[in-house]
């Protein structure tokens, strides 16, 4: 039989005693931190947007995502989402929403609501490159010096 060194035996020892330490230190400690989430989906959608929109209910982004990809041949689709927050509670709202829009009119209809709100500040125009083809031509002659 066998015995562990002198090194062996001290590393097992701390280890026990370690185990024993944060056994003994309780959920408070600063080595576990447990956070409880509930999640649950408003039923009421009409009434929350109203609330939000009356400012009866105050909301701000927190945070925000949007993407758009081809939904078909002449529609696109927007998805997105909004972390919202309020003051008035703890609670962090998530929206999500997903719009189609028509690829010939959409441009024009997006396009008027910001000249309409004031909300372009640049528009430029920089052509783009086109492709250009070059022909090289060598002419190589061959004589007596």
């Amino acid at each position: 039989m066998k015995f562990l060194g002198s090194a062996e035996t001290s590393a097992v020892i701390s280890l026990v005693l370690f185990g024993v330490l944060l056994s003994q230190l309780g959920p408070c400690s600063a080595f576990l931190t447990v956070q409880h989430v509930i999640t649950e989906r408003i039923s009421n959608q009409t009434e929350f947007v109203s609330n939000v929109l009356s400012d009866e209910l105050p909301l701000r982004i927190v945070e925000l995502s949007q993407y758009v990809y081809d939904w078909d041949y002449d529609t696109l689709k927007v998805k997105g989402k909004w972390v919202l927050s309020s003051p008035h509670d703890d609670y962090l709202y998530h929206v999500e929403y997903a719009q189609k829009v028509d690829k010939r009119t959409g441009f024009k209809e997006v396009l008027s609501d910001l000249y309409s709100k004031k909300l372009i500040t640049d528009i430029r125009r920089v052509e783009r490159v086109k492709p250009q083809a070059y022909r090289f031509e060598k002419t190589i002659f061959f004589g007596k010096k």
